[in-house]
């Protein structure tokens, strides 16, 4: 089988950086936590890293699109005392527009993505949420979305030609171990690096992975509706660097009641 897009959803480009206000629509939010491990015996995202939301904003998106990816709920500690959170290590996605800025120094972007779940062995559209990350995060999560580009070109060009990897669900966070990066050029501290899970990747997968036209439809809605949301001077921006994809990392892999696909 030959994947080709619908022609009304090719304009959606997840890498044009640009600047943003609030979107038009109901959507999760999603930020990036490195783990600690001086939590090892919670063995979920507060140990190994991975995305948090506020529990009001995450239970706002689930009464509008229905039970969503699978998270756990917990309690943080924030600048006004503990607040409930909902954490997951990764989450199954495309991503559909960025925003970048530098803020006291440091990168900050927001990119709106379409979360997928997986129903009867097969994925289908959740919801939109936006995912945040800050300093050295964001470029890894930049490389990690470059990385699953690179990692399934050879296979989309069988299956898909001409297809952008970004209308295949990526699943993007932490998996296998606990991993430290050192980072910072005069004081070093450790970061929890996002990475993308690169299983065997094969035409077949591609097949298995593609949203789907109707999905890619609604993507392309996405982007449009966001425009605003994407555009806007007031959220202060930077210049993007291009980034080379990673190499994989020699972490073991996740056990296998936990692949995500």
């Amino acid at each position: 089988m030959t994947i080709k897009l619908p022609e009304d959803a090719k304009s959606v480009n997840p890498n044009a950086i640009t600047d943003g206000i609030q979107l038009p629509f109901i959507h999760g939010f999603f930020y990036w936590v490195n783990g600690k491990r001086e939590m090892s015996e919670l063995a979920n995202a507060s140990y190994y890293g991975g995305w948090f939301g506020n529990d009001d904003i995450h239970e706002a998106a689930v009464n509008e699109f229905g039970a969503g990816p699978k998270v756990e709920l917990v309690t943080r500690m924030g600048n006004q005392g503990e607040y409930a959170a909902y954490c997951t290590r990764s989450l199954t996605l495309v991503p559909v527009r960025t925003r970048k800025r530098w803020t006291d120094g440091k990168s900050h972007s927001q990119t709106l993505c379409l979360v997928g779940i997986k129903e009867k062995n097969l994925w289908k559209q959740w919801g939109p949420i936006v995912i945040t990350a800050k300093g050295y995060s964001t470029d890894r999560l930049e490389k990690a979305f470059k990385m699953w580009d690179a990692e399934t070109k050879e296979a989309r060009a069988k299956v898909a030609p001409g297809v952008p990897s970004w209308f295949f669900w990526s699943a993007i966070g932490t998996f296998g171990e606990h991993q430290d990066e050192m980072v910072g050029k005069f004081k070093q501290s450790p970061i929890t690096p996002i990475t993308a899970f690169v299983p065997q990747i094969t035409p077949e997968l591609m097949e298995i992975l593609y949203v789907g036209d109707e999905t890619a439809r609604y993507i392309s809605d996405l982007s449009s509706a966001s425009e605003e949301w994407a555009t806007d001077k007031k959220w202060l921006k930077s210049e993007e660097k291009l980034i080379e994809p990673e190499q994989h990392t020699d972490a073991p892999p996740p056990d296998e009641d936990d692949l995500p696909f």
